[in-house]
């Protein structure tokens, strides 16, 4: 997940981050039908699917159940597309099957199913090498997947699971059995996270706590008793503030709000836990005192945890077996140690596979670990692959991409000009570029500046604002401004001049906002706006 700072302004600022992200699909290009969206990497027991950002699944490596979506059994080493399936807007992985989310809110899932993983309603042993779509789910923009068992999230923050129920990891209230038909967790809303691990399933909301469901044999649900397994949702003590949870087969790392540090409960007899202190090579010669990560987005294998740091570097703990952690060997550790791999946009998580992978800037997709079957992506012989290797022929970023974040914000407080006859504003559009791309390509082209004021009006659907109805009208002045690089941000200032007379007319009610035109690399988006308060109060 995406993390934009923050910055303060004199004016009122409105930046963006999940909710820009919303606003700027009504500007950018990419949004048409047939359109992706960000890049992503999930690995199931023994295969790998990554998503393009043009919306297109392709697969590779164990294939006997169907889980690489070619219409056939025949396992893979390189990866191959699934046939058919476009406007793929998020996946997810189970332990021998995939799912894919569309635009338009359905889930397509192929694979096993002996355990109702496909959400038909029914179980059986056959492979299923073709796309189904799941019943009873609709309006869907996650999905994740354990070893035999799946929820989905809508926009509206419920949550839907099916398929195995051995340890209560459907949080339907019961232990034991199967269900094949999707079915809605009671209770449970305004989610902001859902992580399924091997046999149980995590959940964190706005309220900042987290509730689990499932096997606790390991203490996966907090409960430092251990066992037993819960089919309802128990709430994990002593870890409020946590906003994303990511599961192996047996633990849960949590990000926290406060400094994205991270938490982590659970199995820790391979380190998963990460309890050692920060290794040097993270930054610094001296490590620092605690274990802490400025971290941007977890990942992990069944057995290890990795994640993305804001620097871009990928630092992984656990489970070493078969090189899951990169490190260039098959040792494990419990201290967050760094990979030599730079420029990581995002990471895989997964809580059957031994496989992680990262994307880097530009699309490129680097994978490391267990290989049996191929399910690394770099062909040849089967044998691990202890650091991480490119996956030849797939470009996951072909578009242009979206923003992480835009905001604008006044420099300077409002003056006159030297005849007294124009108000002078100066102000800064900062763009923080998409982790998928590199800034010096997106810090290119024509941003423009506009004003605007709220006229009082009277007419139907108009915005109320304290009490009375207003609309927005531009007020006619537009300036334009090159983006240009500064800090591995994009940014572009302006100065806007409007005649005093005309400001006396808007009684103080004038805005500023920003659109940026886009270029090969960055879409199209819009930023927030700032309100010209007090303005009298400026130099003159």
């Amino acid at each position: 997940m995406a993390h934009a700072d923050r910055r303060s302004a004199k004016g009122r600022l409105l930046s963006f981050a999940a909710f820009a992200f919303l606003l700027a699909l009504a500007f950018a290009p990419q949004a048409q039908a047939g359109g992706g969206g960000q890049p992503k990497v999930v690995a199931g027991t023994s295969h790998t699917c990554a998503m393009t950002d043009r919306g297109t699944v392709w697969c590779w490596g164990d294939n006997s159940f169907g889980q690489l979506g070619t219409g056939d059994t025949a396992p893979q080493s390189a990866p191959v597309p699934v046939p058919g399936l476009t406007e793929v807007k998020s996946v997810g992985a189970y332990g021998f099957g995939t799912c894919a989310v569309k635009h338009d809110g359905t889930v397509w899932c192929w694979g096993a199913n002996d355990l109702g993983q496909l959400g038909q309603g029914t179980q059986d042993a056959d492979p299923h090498p073709t796309p189904v779509q799941v019943q009873g789910v609709e309006d869907t923009y996650w999905i994740t997947g354990g070893s035999a068992h799946l929820c989905s999230v809508t926009w509206q923050g419920t949550v839907s699971c099916w398929g195995s129920n051995s340890d209560g990891q459907l949080a339907n209230g019961g232990v034991g059995g199967f269900n094949g038909t999707a079915t809605a967790i009671v209770g449970v809303s305004e989610i902001h996270s859902v992580s399924a691990g091997a046999n149980f399933t995590c959940i964190s909301t706005k309220l900042k706590k987290v509730r689990c469901a499932g096997a606790n044999g390991a203490g996966q649900l907090g409960d430092v008793a251990f066992g037993p397994n819960s089919g309802a949702l128990v709430e994990v003590p002593g870890q409020e503030g946590i906003y994303e949870v990511r599961s192996g087969a047996t633990f849960v790392c949590g990000l926290s709000w406060s400094a994205e540090g991270h938490r982590c409960w659970g199995d820790n007899a391979l380190g998963q836990l990460g309890q050692g202190v920060l290794a040097a090579p993270l930054g610094g010669s001296e490590p620092p005192a605690a274990p802490t990560l400025s971290i941007k987005q977890l990942g992990g294998t069944a057995g290890a945890t990795c994640a993305k740091l804001k620097s871009r570097r990928v630092a992984c703990w656990g489970d070493g077996t078969a090189g899951a952690l990169g490190l260039g060997s098959e040792a494990g550790t419990d201290t967050p140690t760094a990979l030599a791999l730079e420029n990581v946009a995002a990471i895989s998580s997964s809580s059957t596979s031994r496989t992680q992978c990262a994307i880097v800037r530009g699309g490129e997709l680097h994978c490391w670990g267990l290989n049996d079957f191929g399910q690394a992506g770099v062909g040849g012989a089967p044998a691990p692959v202890l650091t991480p290797a490119l996956v030849p022929g797939l470009d996951l970023v072909t578009r242009p991409q979206y923003p992480e974040g835009a905001w604008i914000e006044p420099t300077s407080q409002v003056r006159k000009n030297k005849s007294g006859t124009k108000w002078i504003l100066k102000s800064r559009v900062t763009v923080e570029p998409s982790a998928f791309v590199f800034p010096e390509q997106a810090c290119k082209g024509i941003v423009a500046a506009d004003m605007f004021y709220w006229r009082k009006v009277s007419k139907r659907g108009a915005t109320k604002s304290g009490g009375d109805k207003y609309e927005l009208r531009k007020v006619g002045v537009r300036t334009k401004s090159k983006l240009r690089l500064s800090g591995g941000l994009c940014k572009a200032n302006f100065v806007q001049r409007m005649s005093i007379a005309k400001f006396a007319k808007y009684k103080r009610r004038l805005r500023i906002s920003a659109t940026g035109f886009g270029n090969d690399v960055q879409s199209k988006f819009s930023t927030g706006e700032f309100e010209l308060k007090n303005i009298n109060r400026g130099k003159k």
